[in-house]
């Protein structure tokens, strides 16, 4: 089953939003940055559930960026990506960088419940780490077996692309799940395998606890 490589577009903001024939695509472009503006009450709650550098293991952690966007304004439809846009849910996401060339990007999608965030799951996962289509091509991929290390997370799942494109090689390495009526991804990016498997279930591991230790504190 191939991913469908423009999908992280509908979902969060990048740099670049291109099509999957590899040409801008301005009306996403011009939903998503909609999606950003004005106000966005849950927006604070949304990024203090997500990871930052102290949380992180190791070191050599930069934050990029984060971003904010309402849930279910991208190019997905669905009925759950619906219900949680009438329920003002805030989607939110961190990038990161460790050394020159690893790339980290974390995710979560607040749904109306824990039914729709597992029935999404599938739709989103294939979006946590973006690429740009026009320069990248999926090679393989291949579903990895490294569940066992997303102890805190419901409906865990990794996948492993191989990119090749103009500038050489790339390994896009993705891991999801969710918890209650949150989706969760964290995906990695690099010319490599500096990314482990283990650091990034790891990764994945501490968000769900993040996420779990914030609701408990809300309630």
């Amino acid at each position: 089953m191939k991913l469908r490589s423009g999908l992280m577009f509908a979902i969060v903001m990048t740099d670049s939003v291109e099509s999957k024939q590899g040409k801008p695509d301005t009306q996403r472009a011009f939903r998503l940055m909609w999606a950003r503006l004005g106000r966005k009450p849950g927006k604070k709650a949304s990024l203090r559930m997500l990871l930052d550098v102290e949380d992180l293991p190791g070191e050599g952690w930069r934050r990029l960026g984060e971003s904010s966007w309402r849930t279910g304004t991208g190019g997905i439809r669905s009925d759950g990506l619906k219900r949680a846009r009438e329920a003002g849910s805030i989607s939110a996401q961190r990038r990161f960088r460790r050394g020159d060339l690893q790339r980290m990007t974390i995710v979560i999608v607040p749904f109306a419940s824990a039914a729709d965030a597992k029935a999404l799951e599938t739709e989103l996962r294939a979006g946590v780490i973006p690429y740009h289509p026009s320069k990248w091509k999926v090679a393989s991929e291949t579903i990895a077996d490294y569940r066992e290390g997303m102890l805190s997370l419901e409906n865990p799942w990794a996948i492993e692309q191989r990119l090749e494109g103009t500038s050489g090689r790339a390994l896009r390495r993705v891991a999801s799940g969710t918890i209650d009526r949150f989706f969760i991804g964290v995906g990695s990016f690099s010319p490599d395998s500096r990314f482990t498997w283990e650091e990034i279930c790891a990764i994945a591991d501490l968000q769900g606890t993040k996420v779990k230790r914030v609701k408990a504190l809300d309630q």
